[in-house]
């Protein structure tokens, strides 16, 4: 199983640095060395948003987004507007515009790479790895799981007042049992299972292969640091 800076590397066929380096003005050393550093930030920040419900449904919402999916294939898709406002706004959902602010300001003085690059780097790599996450995956055998999971939750979210039972119950619970504080499913949670034809073991053994593909090298303890602030808020 890939994790995510195996994801990202596998980008645009094998070329996402070349290209990435191309686009920016900037040498394959730099490119590969920013793509390196922002990636363990990117990995924790979706990490904790997976142990969210609400967090989850929007991860759902941009692994079922075809921008994504086209900026991990193709680098020219990448430097599209939706690519990079699709990225651009995943990683506002994960750290805030402040927080992302500090993680430049960390990185650009780690790497010598000038925030400017950076913040027009980060949405683009943020694209390609959703793209790569959800290419992943549907070869792995898990797009049916995604796509279900992704409308479910978005039904959820449309109905006032709903019950803890259907979909969300669901999430609630595969999250809980990743995590280690899962509650018993209820009938109302089997039946709404059914009703979606999501299995439960199936959605289980999806989560597990996501939250596989969402790790990545350690943070440095600087940005460890900076990470723990700014996914605290």
């Amino acid at each position: 199983m890939f994790d995510l800076s195996d994801i990202i590397q596998a980008a645009h066929g094998g070329d996402a640095i070349g290209n990435i380096a191309t686009k920016f003005g900037i040498s394959p050393e730099q490119a590969s060395e920013a793509i390196n550093a922002l990636t363990p930030a990117l990995s924790q920040g979706l990490q904790a948003q997976t142990q969210d419900p609400s967090g989850l449904t929007q991860i759902l919402d941009h692994l079922n987004d075809p921008a994504h999916q086209a900026a991990y294939s193709d680098p020219v898709a990448a430097q599209d507007p939706a690519a990079t406002s699709a990225g651009g706004s995943l990683l506002n959902q994960i750290f805030g515009e402040a927080g992302m602010g500090q993680i430049v300001e960390h990185l650009a003085a780690t790497t010598g790479i000038s925030p400017q690059i950076l913040s027009q780097l980060a949405p683009i790599v943020a694209s390609m790895a959703m793209g790569g996450v959800a290419k992943s995956m549907q070869a792995s055998g898990y797009g049916d799981v995604l796509g279900k999971l992704g409308a479910g939750a978005a039904g959820q979210a449309d109905q006032a007042g709903a019950s803890s039972g259907g979909i969300g119950g669901l999430i609630g619970n595969v999250l809980g049992s990743l995590f280690g504080h899962a509650a018993p499913a209820s009938e109302g949670e089997t039946a709404g299972a059914a009703a979606g034809g999501l299995d439960p073991a199936l959605l289980q053994a999806g989560m597990n292969a996501l939250n596989g593909m969402f790790q990545s090298g350690t943070a440095s303890t600087a940005l460890q640091d900076i990470l723990g602030q700014v996914l605290k808020r």
